[in-house]
């Protein structure tokens, strides 16, 4: 299979998505004084590790929403 210009215009689109959403999430984890349940390192590589299951546990169940 060649790879179109479209086929190539997704990849990126995905990987800004990716990029975008991680850095969004460790961004506000950063700047959190702390997190729920688990040390702010551990989810770091939560976050890093899964995409995009591990930012959306770190925002549902890590972030303290009350800061």
């Amino acid at each position: 299979m060649i790879a179109t210009p479209d086929h190539v215009l997704v990849l990126i689109m995905v990987g800004v998505l990716f990029v975008g959403w991680d850095g969004f999430c460790l961004y506000d984890l950063a700047r959190a004084k702390e997190a729920r349940f688990l040390p702010k390192w551990v989810w770091a590589i939560i976050t890093l590790s899964s995409f995009p299951l591990g930012g959306i546990l770190y925002m549902l169940i890590g972030r303290d929403w009350d800061r």
